[in-house]
C-alpha cells in the first residue's frame, strides 16, 4: 500500500495549480493550557474552517500517465465525474493542525467512500507545500488492464480568497505490477 501511495502521490501530486490553507490549531494541552494557535499561518487554516459548497467540473481538465502507462492518456478519455462517482453537494471542512485539515459531508461520502478526507499539506514525496492532498484507497477496474487504486482531493493553497477555494478532484490507475500510473482530474471549487 506504502508503494502505491508514493507512486500515485508522485504521479498526481504536483501535476496541478498550486494553493494557502493554512496551519491549525495547536492542541498542546499537556501543560494545562487552553488550546492555541501558534503561527499566522496556522491562523489562517483555523479561519478556513466551515461549511462549502464543493463544485466538481463535469469536463476533465487532467490526465496524464507515467511510467509503463506513459502515452496512454487517450485510453482514460471515457473516465467522467459521474464514472468516478464524484458527486457535488455541501461539505465542511476543519483544521486538524498546521499541516492537516479534515473535509467531510454527503459529497466526500458517496464520492471518496469514506466519511471524512483528510487532505495534507504538501502530502507525500514529490507533493509541492502549497498542495493540500488527501488519498483514499479505492479498488476497481479501469481502462486497458489497469485498475481504479484510488481517489485524491487537492486543494491549492494559491487559490484561497474569500470566497472559498479551488482544488482538484482525481481517480488514479496503476497497472498490475504497479510500473505505470494515470490519473484523471477534474476542477473543484470550494465556495463559502
Amino acid at each position: 500500500m506504502t508503494r502505491m501511495a508514493t507512486a500515485i502521490v508522485l504521479c498526481l501530486g504536483g501535476c496541478g495549480t498550486d494553493v494557502l490553507l493554512g496551519g491549525g490549531v495547536d492542541r498542546n494541552t499537556s501543560d494545562g493550557g487552553d488550546d492555541h494557535v501558534d503561527t499566522p499561518i496556522e491562523h489562517e487554516v483555523s479561519t478556513l474552517g466551515g461549511t462549502y459548497s464543493l463544485r466538481i467540473d463535469a469536463t476533465a481538465s487532467m490526465r496524464l500517465c507515467h511510467g509503463a502507462l506513459t502515452g496512454q492518456e487517450d485510453a482514460f478519455n471515457e473516465i467522467t465525474r459521474a464514472s468516478l462517482g464524484f458527486v457535488e453537494g455541501v461539505v465542511t471542512v476543519s483544521a486538524v493542525h498546521a499541516r492537516a485539515v479534515d473535509v467531510l459531508g454527503p459529497a466526500i461520502e458517496r464520492g471518496y467512500h469514506t466519511p471524512s478526507l483528510r487532505l495534507e499539506k504538501g502530502g507525500g514525496p514529490g507533493v509541492p507545500e502549497n498542495i493540500w492532498i488527501g488519498i483514499e484507497p479505492y479498488f476497481g477496474e479501469g481502462p486497458i488492464g489497469t485498475e481504479l487504486a484510488g481517489f485524491m482531493l487537492e486543494a491549492f493553497e494559491d487559490s484561497v480568497d474569500a470566497t472559498g477555494f479551488s482544488g482538484r478532484a482525481s481517480g488514479f490507475f496503476m497497472d498490475p505490477f504497479a510500473e505505470g500510473q494515470c490519473g484523471v482530474g477534474f476542477g473543484a471549487r470550494f465556495d463559502r
